[in-house]
Parts: C-alpha cells; sequence; structure tokens
C-alpha cells in the first residue's frame, strides 16, 4: 500500500462517526460505530463473508475497506438520487402526454340547447 494513502487512512477517525438524521426536520447526531457496525457494513456493502470480515485484524486494512465501502455507498446514493430525479421528470412528461391524448379525444362542445 502507497505510504500516502496508508498515512491518509491513519488519519482519520476510528472507531468511525456518522451523523444519524433524529425526529426533527434537518437535524442529526453523530454516533460512534461499533466493530459489528463496520463489520456489517463490510459484509453488505462490499460482499464479505461475516468470517472474513472478522478476520481483517489489521487496523489499517479494516480502515481501507470501510473507506472502500463509504465510497462504494455515496456513489449508489448518488445514483439512487439521480433514478428518482429521471423517474419524476419521466413522469412529468407522460403526465402531460396524457392530458394531451385526452384532450385530442374528447368530442367537440357544442352549443346547449
Amino acid at each position: 500500500m502507497p505510504k500516502e494513502l496508508e498515512e491518509q487512512l491513519m488519519e482519520l477517525e476510528w472507531p468511525p462517526v456518522v451523523e444519524f438524521p433524529t425526529e426533527k426536520e434537518g437535524e442529526t447526531r453523530p454516533v460512534t460505530l461499533t466493530e459489528l457496525d463496520v463489520n456489517w457494513i463490510l459484509c453488505t456493502v462490499l460482499g464479505m463473508k461475516w468470517s472474513d470480515a472478522t478476520g481483517v485484524e489489521d487496523n489499517l486494512h479494516r480502515r481501507f475497506l470501510y473507506n472502500k465501502a463509504m465510497e462504494i455507498a455515496s456513489s449508489q446514493a448518488g445514483r439512487l438520487d439521480d433514478f428518482e430525479k429521471q423517474k419524476e421528470e419521466l413522469e412529468t412528461k407522460i403526465d402531460g402526454q396524457l392530458k394531451d391524448i385526452q384532450q385530442s379525444l374528447s368530442p367537440p362542445r357544442g352549443p346547449s340547447i
């Protein structure tokens, strides 16, 4: 592992602290992750077996794997946001097309008798 990367990883806060939303809108609270939390992240995000995740005893390697898992999770969250935006745009476009079709299918209204 390059020395520069090793130094970067060793500067990261450990155990990691993440911000979780509270019941109040827009507020978060810091939560320090346990080793079990980190193992769970390694297993779910990186697809590691539990025995492999718990077997990583080198702190530098754990930090590296955790950092990579967070990069992947962040990337997935960004793609999910992009997907949601595309979905909303398509729904708006389809709604507009449906209104146009409905208007073209309605019979012309003549004068009331």
